[in-house]
């Protein structure tokens, strides 16, 4: 199944329902009009630890307007209808409103990275942030938080936002934009096989600025969607190969901004807008 949830519409409205489609993304069913995680975009969502999908933090509020709102809520369902409150982010008992950040799940351990933070829940703006959250769940489903302080650096003027994040076997993978000032944007690819407490870097084939919108692994390959660009890494992120086509494929896909996805072991699929895209079968490049 593939499941579709929050976000906004063209109007600007945040929205809280959750849809889910069995058959390639052909047809959808909603499974709840108002989820109680409610309203929001921008929010870190990941599965499967002690048998929860769990959904962190995000943003709400009129985007356009000032100010915007971080959550830290934190929420979790087994059957993506019904959505459970569990610990918010919290740093030493203060509560930390973040979104725009990614998660990965490895046995029963959630890692948040990077995102946008704000020192209270509505802020004009937020500083880009480089932390990680590492949250251990329980049997009971409740998350005890903890922050690896600026792990990977400042989070008030070089903070990762945009980030993706996903495991390769026992390497951490972090893709990332980072902010270095007002105008000037950096990508860097970083793994770590002790979850970024030290790491490599790696600049990444792409020229110029991508907005990364959504990775996943698929057969060991570490596969990333950006702007109306695919690539792929068949070696833990040490070196990326662009895929054909997502540009010239049927219909075309001008832009993907905005859009999310989720993977199988052989097959990424991919929403924007109203459309729904399924690249399979996925290999790597000559």
């Amino acid at each position: 199944s593939i499941y579709l949830m929050g976000g906004r519409n063209s109007s600007g409205t945040y929205l809280s329902d959750v849809w889910g489609s069995t058959d390639l993304g052909n047809s959808w069913t909603r499974l709840t009009a108002s989820a109680s995680f409610g309203a929001r975009s921008h929010f870190a969502v990941c599965g499967w630890a002690n048998g929860f999908v769990w959904l962190m933090g995000g943003a709400s509020a009129d985007y356009s307007g000032l100010p915007r709102y971080q959550l830290a809520s934190v929420y979790r369902t087994t059957n993506m209808a019904a959505w459970t409150a569990s610990n918010s982010l919290t740093v030493s008992g203060t509560t930390y409103y973040t979104a725009f950040n990614d998660c990965a799940i490895s046995g029963n351990t959630i890692y948040i990275v990077g995102g946008c933070y704000g020192n209270t829940a509505a802020t004009q703006g937020c500083y880009y942030d480089s932390s990680m959250f590492v949250g251990t769940t329980t049997l009971a489903g409740a998350v005890s938080w903890t922050r690896r302080a600026n792990v990977l650096g400042s989070y008030l003027t070089n903070g990762f936002i945009w980030v993706i994040t996903m495991f390769i076997g026992s390497t951490m993978l972090a893709i990332d934009g980072e902010i270095i000032d007002s105008w000037s944007w950096q990508y860097t690819i970083r793994s770590s096989s002790n979850f970024l407490t030290s790491y490599t870097t790696t600049s990444p084939p792409w020229a110029g600025a991508i907005s990364y919108e959504f990775g996943a692994v698929i057969g060991g390959n570490a596969l990333i969607i950006g702007g109306s660009n695919a690539w792929m890494s068949a070696d833990a992120g040490a070196s990326f190969s662009q895929l054909p086509n997502i540009g010239t494929a049927p219909g075309g896909i001008s832009r993907n901004n905005g859009c999310n996805g989720a993977a199988t072991a052989t097959s990424m699929f991919f929403v924007t807008g109203t459309s729904v895209w399924r690249a399979q079968p996925v290999t790597p490049c000559a």
